[in-house]
């Protein structure tokens, strides 16, 4: 009968019931009658991994307008549009989304409490992703009290669990977590609900992993693809075997990690799932490279690459540029590692991912220690280990402390080196002992999980026993009384043995999980070489399990004072170990943790005792536990660190000693030094005077002379006019002949004078150094104004000037009239020296304006110099023209104005020939 019904109910479903997805044409173009309900199927389906599609059959539809479909319709559309939006990452519309169908709700006044439940629940997403993470704890309470008023529980209440227990995973409430996911998982067993597990499953795995239990995250991954795989969801069984390749790259199992991102890369492409294509491409280009098939990797991140860029997302490959780098790295392309560790961090400080920063400062530190960079290496580590002790990267943590000890001890930083190792051990002690007391925790809840278990199952089966029994009861109303006596006499017997197998059955179980129970205790214990202890403070037994056969430890003793450990423990470590035991118990502490030496077959191990009271009787303590770890190792490490402590204090006093030495001898050589240079200094002032007196010498003799001989000469020429004149015999050919001389004369000594006068300006002009406010000039200007005056002087000359400068180059100088004169003097050079009236002169000037430093390039078509020339060009009365009168104070005073008035720098390009001279602009 069974078979036939179900053949009918077959053959009249609607056939797209059975379809694993439906597309968005096919939704489309639907019948009316049918459209809503593949609407929502499709947007359901799609919404978190085909956002674009989802958001246009919404929009297309219109099914988020409340004037035409009712308040579910409506909700579920907007609820999805926000998952939508989030995939997106446009937080913000996600969350206005879900504001909108609160508005809903509220304007109807809905009493549909599933509608309000979906809405509290996607918004705490919403915060979740915004990491606005009270707000989403608030939104998930409200859900979990609405149901628990109620009395009842749905597979939202289990989601919103799940969503609770991520929310305390990021609050490092890992108890309060590991609480949630149980409850999650309980009540999606209840209505055996695959999806729901499936995904919580994948979240354990995850939780697991971050916790360093990476055994039982990979049997968590497994189980999700189990039952990811009996659904068909492939895209939740790409994402499982990417996870499950994520902790085998944890494992360092490199090939099997690359064989589970192989098959999450197909499912991904059968998919046409892009933005998951590029993460698998760059999870195997990772794996690859670890295993040392650097082109195979280098092929995977180039796809990335190319994938990513199809998505005009950049977002999408901080991880791809990472782990270009490392390659660059390791094949020492540095100038490549630096640019992809910068494109790398530029992406993941926008998406503010702390955790991928950290590992890239750490990889900058790598670099720059490669290059030799050792202030920058130090600086990027000391980040990286900041960054990673706020962000609980343990894992990178002791990456990082590693790098910065070995890093310093190359340096010869060796008393740095000993203080990081030192930190470096105290962290990895203390958070072992946390990662300890989380395991501890983590096992408690399990097995506290598991008795809620058990003691649910026995329950539900007494329910349905008891259900049953009235049921039968009912039943045996109707019969006659003697067969309804006799019917009861065989139902009781019958029921009786029901029952009694049914307990026996039910306490077979239980025996079977707790013995399981106790396995994975044992097995959890067995792989730390931990000891579990249990004291049952009002009997005074004390228990010991996992107990190595090297201790004088039994495992099982009565302890009815702490004294009763003294036999155990040494005696210079009792005293500490019983004050602080007694403290805990006492309540004044909130957990009691001590380092002591306990007796081993040939002598005494060190081991850290942790423990905590875990059961309170009328508020007095009844039941303690804990946990002995082996720390005899780390004190062996501690022990060689005080001897090299003290190596290395005796070899800082000598080299101290030695340093000391040589810097007494290295600052009287300095003394040495600075009193021959003052020397040198002095040396030079006099030679550079005694050439400055001489050109002055020379440079006023010469015009002077010809003033003496013209004056000479005149006086002559008048002596016999006058004494003619007074004769009467003066002729008027002579007296025009002494006019010519007194002329010619006259016109020889004003020159003269001038070429004097203007000598003597030009030594006050290189001699002033006067302090003058500041001011704005225009470099281009100036320069055009002084080639103007000297063409003007030079007609003839054929001649033009070409400027390689911005339209505008204003520069703010001490004077600028002082600028003004270097361009008459560098002109007027060009015109005096380059003259030709055969060629063109050209004249080319260029200004540069770069950090407040203005350069300006000077050059000229003339012949240049040679390499003498050049060594003495800025030398006072030095000219290669002398012939032609030229004095050489031209380029003297370009020097003493650049560099004495506008405190600046000139010299000569040997190879151009190009005047350079640098100014200052504020």
């Amino acid at each position: 009968m069974r078979v036939v019904w179900l053949l009918i109910w077959v053959l009249l479903t609607p056939s797209y019931i059975y379809a694993r997805s439906v597309d968005k044409e096919q939704v489309l173009n639907a019948e009316k009658s049918q459209q809503i309900q593949l609407a929502q199927e499709f947007i359901r389906e799609n919404a978190g991994f085909n956002a674009k599609d989802t958001l246009d059959v919404i929009a297309t539809l219109g099914l988020t307008d409340s004037t035409q479909f009712g308040d579910e319709v409506v909700v579920d559309a907007l609820c999805n549009t926000a998952k939508a939006l989030l995939s997106l990452g446009k937080n913000q519309e996600a969350l206005n989304a879900v504001e909108q169908a609160f508005v809903v709700l509220e304007a109807s006044n809905s009493q549909i409490a599933e509608l309000w439940h979906q809405v509290w629940l996607r918004r705490a997403i919403v915060y979740s992703e915004m990491a606005r993470h009270e707000e989403a704890r608030m939104d998930i309470l409200r859900l979990v009290k609405d149901h628990q008023r109620r009395g009842e529980t749905s597979v939202l209440l289990g989601k919103a669990y799940v969503l609770l227990g991520m929310n305390e995973e990021r609050n490092s409430e890992n108890e309060g977590a590991l609480r949630a996911f149980l409850e999650a998982e309980q009540i999606f067993k209840t209505h055996e609900n695959g999806e729901g597990l499936a995904d919580l499953f994948s979240k354990l795995g995850n939780f697991y992993r971050r916790l360093g239990m990476l055994d039982k995250a990979l049997h968590y991954q497994q189980m999700s693809l189990s039952r990811q795989l009996q659904l068909g969801n492939d895209r939740y069984i790409s994402a499982n075997y990417n996870n499950i390749g994520v902790i085998y790259k944890d494992l360092a199992q490199y090939d099997k990690a690359i064989e589970m991102h192989q098959l999450s890369l197909a499912r991904k492409q059968a998919l046409g799932y892009t933005r998951g294509m590029v993460y698998s491409h760059n999870n195997l280009g990772e794996a690859y490279r670890l295993k040392g098939d650097i082109p195979t990797a280098l092929a995977h991140l180039q796809e990335a690459e190319r994938l990513g860029n199809q998505l005009n997302n950049r977002g999408f490959l901080g991880s791809t540029y990472l782990y270009y780098g490392r390659i660059a790295l390791t094949q020492q392309e540095f100038a490549k590692a630096q640019q992809y560790f910068a494109d790398a961090m530029a992406i993941n400080v926008k998406d503010n991912d702390l955790k991928r920063i950290a590992e890239i400062n750490l990889d900058l530190a790598k670099l720059a220690d490669a290059q030799g960079d050792s202030e920058a290496a130090l600086r990027y580590v000391e980040l990286a280990v900041e960054q990673t002790q706020a962000n609980k990267q343990n894992f990178l943590l002791f990456l990082s402390y590693q790098f910065l000890y070995q890093f310093q001890e190359r340096q010869g930083q060796i008393q740095a080196a000993l203080d990081t190792l030192k930190k470096y051990i105290h962290i990895k002690e203390t958070i072992l002992n946390e990662e300890s007391s989380t395991n501890l925790a983590v096992l408690r809840v399990e097995q506290e999980a598991q008795l809620q278990r058990v003691n649910f199952d026995k329950t539900r089966n007494q329910l349905k026993i008891s259900q049953l029994e009235l049921e039968q009861t009912k039943l045996n109303r109707n019969f006659l009384v003697f067969a309804a006596l006799l019917f009861i006499a065989v139902i009781v017997v019958v029921l009786m043995r029901y029952y009694h197998r049914q307990k026996l059955q039910l306490e077979r179980n239980a025996h079977q999980e707790l013995s399981a129970m106790a396995r994975r205790l044992e097995l959890a214990l067995w792989g730390t070489g931990d000891i579990l202890w249990d004291w049952d403070l009002l009997s005074g037994v004390f228990l010991r399990q996992n107990l190595p056969n090297e201790l004088h430890l039994p495992d099982h003793m009565a302890v009815n004072s702490i004294d009763a450990f003294a036999q155990f423990i040494h005696p210079e470590d009792f005293a500490r170990f019983s004050q602080l035991l007694r403290q805990h118990i006492e309540g004044k502490s909130e957990f009691y943790s001590v380092a002591y030496r306990l007796k081993h077959r040939k002598s005494w191990i060190w081991v850290q005792d942790r423990g905590k009271v875990v059961e309170w009787i009328a508020g007095k303590p009844s039941r303690m536990i804990g946990i002995l770890h082996d720390i005899t190792q780390t004190k062996a490490q501690e022990l060689e660190l005080l001897a090299l402590n003290h190596k290395l204090e005796e070899r800082v006093q000598l080299r101290t000693a030695e340093l000391q030495h040589a810097n007494t001898e290295l600052s009287q050589a300095i003394a040495n030094l600075e009193q021959t240079h003052n020397e040198l200094i002095e040396s030079e002032k006099m030679a550079a005077l005694g050439k400055m007196v001489a050109g002055v010498s020379h440079e006023l003799n010469t015009p002077l002379g010809i003033c003496l001989m013209a004056l000479t000469n005149g006086e002559g020429e008048y002596t016999k006019v006058a004494a003619d004149f007074a004769s009467g015999k003066l002729k008027k050919e002579q007296l025009e002949q002494f006019l010519v001389v007194v002329g010619e004369g006259s016109i020889l000594v004003k020159r003269s004078l001038k070429k004097a006068i203007k000598l003597i300006d030009t030594l006050k002009l290189i001699a002033h150094n006067e302090a003058i406010n500041r001011m704005l000039c225009d470099c281009q200007q100036l320069c055009q104004i002084a080639f103007n005056e000297c063409h003007q002087e030079f007609p003839q000359q054929k001649a033009r000037i070409s400027f390689v400068s911005p339209p505008e180059t204003y520069i703010l100088i001490s004077d600028a009239s002082i600028l003004a004169m270097v361009f008459k003097a560098l002109v007027e050079n060009s015109f005096v020296h380059g003259a030709n009236q055969e060629h063109e002169l050209l004249i080319y000037l260029a200004i540069r304006n770069e950090n407040k430093v203005v350069t300006i390039s000077y050059r000229d078509n003339g012949p240049g110099f040679n390499k003498c020339e050049i060594e003495r060009l800025f030398e006072p009365f030095y000219t290669t023209e002398r012939g032609k009168g030229l004095i050489g104070l031209g380029l003297n005073l370009v020097y003493n104005l650049v560099v004495n008035r506008l405190n600046g720098r000139v010299n000569i390009d040997k190879t151009t020939h190009e005047v350079l001279i640098e100014l200052k602009s504020e």
